[in-house]
């Protein structure tokens, strides 16, 4: 899949945490947080959707199962990404941080066409305003694993997308950005400070961080 991007370069890092509800990605990105900081990197922790306005507008949609059409879906997550990007993203990479980033357009790719939006119009839209990942993390699990891992965790119970049938479609998404040259999959049934410490070095491998 060719992604088209801007060559714009900047001092920080991002990357990207994606993959199916109750892999781990919060997990993951706390303790990325942490192991990045006692190396001694300042690190950005963000989440899409954002606590903006058209983030609240999308939780509350997800959670109480409302119904829009489609299109309004893919408008309200690129307004809020444009959103995230000008006041959040962007302005963390020019000053030189690590910003470890729960969810991205990636993730607005793999649900919106399962929503019937045509996946290559929601990859050109984003990627025209969002700055490519240094590192995507694919946090890969079974949907039957998620799912015990989310009735345990939550007391608020499922979103709209939270079913064994959806979970296995959303997988399947996201792993068609596994052979991206910026992506490493990862086994989301493991350990997750050995999760960490792997992706630790990759990065260090890569010389992403130094």
């Amino acid at each position: 899949m060719d992604i088209l991007h801007s060559p714009i370069k900047y001092k920080g890092k991002l990357i990207v945490i994606e993959g199916i509800d109750g892999s781990g990605k919060s997990t993951l990105a706390e303790n990325l947080s942490q192991a990045l900081s006692k190396l001694g990197h300042d690190c950005v922790r963000l989440k899409e959707p954002t606590n903006g306005f058209w983030g609240q507008k999308i939780r509350t949609m997800l959670t109480q199962h409302q119904e829009i059409t489609p299109e309004q879906e893919f408008e309200w997550f690129l307004n809020d990404r444009k959103e995230d990007v000008v006041n959040n993203i962007l302005p963390s990479l020019q000053n030189g941080k690590i910003v470890i980033l729960d969810r991205y357009y990636f993730s607005s790719v793999v649900y919106q066409s399962i929503r019937g939006i045509d996946r290559n119009t929601i990859l050109k839209a984003n990627t025209a305003f969002s700055p490519l990942p240094d590192l995507l993390i694919i946090t890969d699990l079974s949907e039957t694993i998620a799912l015990q891992r989310i009735q345990n965790s939550r007391e608020q119970g499922f979103d709209a997308f939270e079913n064994a049938e959806k979970l296995k479609k959303v997988r399947k998404g996201f792993l068609e950005f596994a052979n991206e040259p910026y992506t490493l999959l990862v086994d989301a049934s493991l350990n997750p400070l050995q999760i960490c410490n792997t992706i630790i070095t990759e990065l260090l491998k890569k010389n992403i961080v130094i």
